[in-house]
């Protein structure tokens, strides 16, 4: 694991994590900056950089970002506002193996996909203040490698915002009650990609 400052001086830290990518691909690098560099974090995000942390470091928050780039496992993101999905796929792909987190809010949401990027997101539509497709373009602009499911359990009623999320590159969306055995099909299917 590296930790890389983004900004210092003859090669910033995305160019340097560039070059180490080269040498040892299976290296996570995870990127730190006290400056708003959008531009720099999203080229970051977009080359594969493990996380980006903001200093002043959160030292829990670090050591947490450091344990998951040694466990190197597939991260999903649940966004949920139901607190029962969400426990519901955090129970069910963590005992498979996986890595979950989850989030009440788009805003939440996009918070996570800035300190850690996703793999794989599923994304409730019918969230309070951002929509699921609202809050899915936002974590695309962060990270657009991200693999998006909508899910929803009010299809008729959010179905222009499905079709147009769809439009937008979202991998597919499911209808409530979910069939886990169907959602642990779907990650694997994802995953060979």
């Amino acid at each position: 694991v590296v930790l890389m400052d983004i900004k210092m001086p003859a090669m910033n830290g995305v160019e340097a994590f560039k070059q180490i990518k080269k040498i040892s691909p299976k290296t996570a690098v995870i990127m730190v900056t006290a400056y708003s560099l959008e531009d720099l974090i999203k080229e970051a995000l977009a080359e594969g950089a493990f996380g980006v942390l903001r200093k002043p470091l959160d030292i829990d928050k670090l050591i947490e970002q450091i344990e998951l780039a040694k466990e190197r496992g597939m991260l999903i993101l649940v966004t949920d506002d139901d607190p029962n999905t969400r426990e519901t796929f955090k129970d069910v792909l963590e005992a498979k193996g996986y890595t979950v987190s989850t989030a009440t809010t788009g805003e939440e949401a996009i918070e996570q996909s800035r300190e850690r990027p996703s793999d794989i997101l599923f994304m409730d539509m019918k969230l309070s203040a951002l929509n699921g497709l609202e809050t899915y373009l936002a974590i695309k602009e962060i990270n657009p490698r991200v693999i998006a499911v909508i899910i929803t359990g009010y299809y008729e009623e959010t179905k222009d915002l499905v079709d147009k999320a769809l439009e937008k590159g979202v991998y597919t969306f499911l209808q409530k009650p979910l069939d886990m055995d169907k959602v642990l099909a779907l990650i694997e299917e994802i995953s060979k990609k």
